[in-house]
């Protein structure tokens, strides 16, 4: 009798191991400790946030773009609308009188627009009061214009000039930033050694020459795009 219950009490305590081992092994097996699995690392590509002009930046964009008004901008704040900041100034006309309308230019961009002070809303500077087609259309300068073995290629830099890059044979001869005229339709370039105009006319590019003889003066027909 005492064999067959020391022999019941010894399967007792082996069933216990095993089931005390199993629940061991599962709660190792929770916690990670078997199959153990590094945390996923999700790389995110750090955006790039274009840097924003300074407010002496801004000052000057807007006293040029005002220059042939005789009007004076007077800055007011920094706002932020739909998430872009804009230096807003208000408007003296050459009466010395405040105008309505606010002038603001994109930190970001250095666009310039019509600000509405009361609505806190940016308009499209033609809406400006003092706004004049002939001066404050948008520069459109770009393309390729040929001469022979000249070629000339024109990008816009601003709303008042452009970068141009003047080629013979394919070897760079001359590349400079020319300013608009009020008019919007000849671009100045002045250095130590050449002074030259440039003229849109149609499809073409007349380049003069408004100083000593530079060799690059003639009429440059627009060049048809390489597909």
């Amino acid at each position: 009798m005492k064999l067959v219950y020391a022999h019941i009490c010894r399967k007792v305590r082996i069933a216990a191991i095993f089931i005390l081992a199993a629940v061991l092994a599962a709660n190792l097996a929770g916690c990670g400790f078997w199959g153990k699995k590094e945390p996923e690392i999700t790389e995110t590509e750090e955006e790039d946030i274009p840097a924003e002009i300074t407010q002496e930046d801004a000052d000057q964009i807007v006293e040029d773009k005002l220059y042939d008004t005789k009007a004076k901008a007077v800055f007011s704040e920094v706002v932020n609308v739909d998430d872009e900041n804009w230096y807003t100034y208000r408007v003296v006309n050459s009466d010395g009188e405040d105008l309505k309308e606010y002038v603001a230019v994109n930190a970001i961009s250095g666009e310039v627009a019509v600000y509405d002070s009361e609505g806190g809303d940016i308009w499209d500077y033609s809406s400006f009061s003092l706004y004049d087609e002939k001066k404050d259309e948008p520069v459109s300068w770009d393309g390729n214009f040929v001469l022979g073995s000249m070629e000339v290629t024109l990008y816009p830099a601003d709303d008042n000039a452009f970068e141009f890059n003047i080629k013979k044979n394919g070897e760079d001869q001359l590349a400079g930033v020319a300013n608009v005229s009020a008019e919007k339709n000849v671009g100045i370039f002045k250095d130590e050694k050449v002074s030259l105009s440039f003229e849109k006319r149609d499809d073409s590019l007349v380049i003069s020459d408004t100083g000593n003889m530079s060799g690059y003066a003639g009429v440059y027909e627009k060049k048809e795009s390489e597909e």
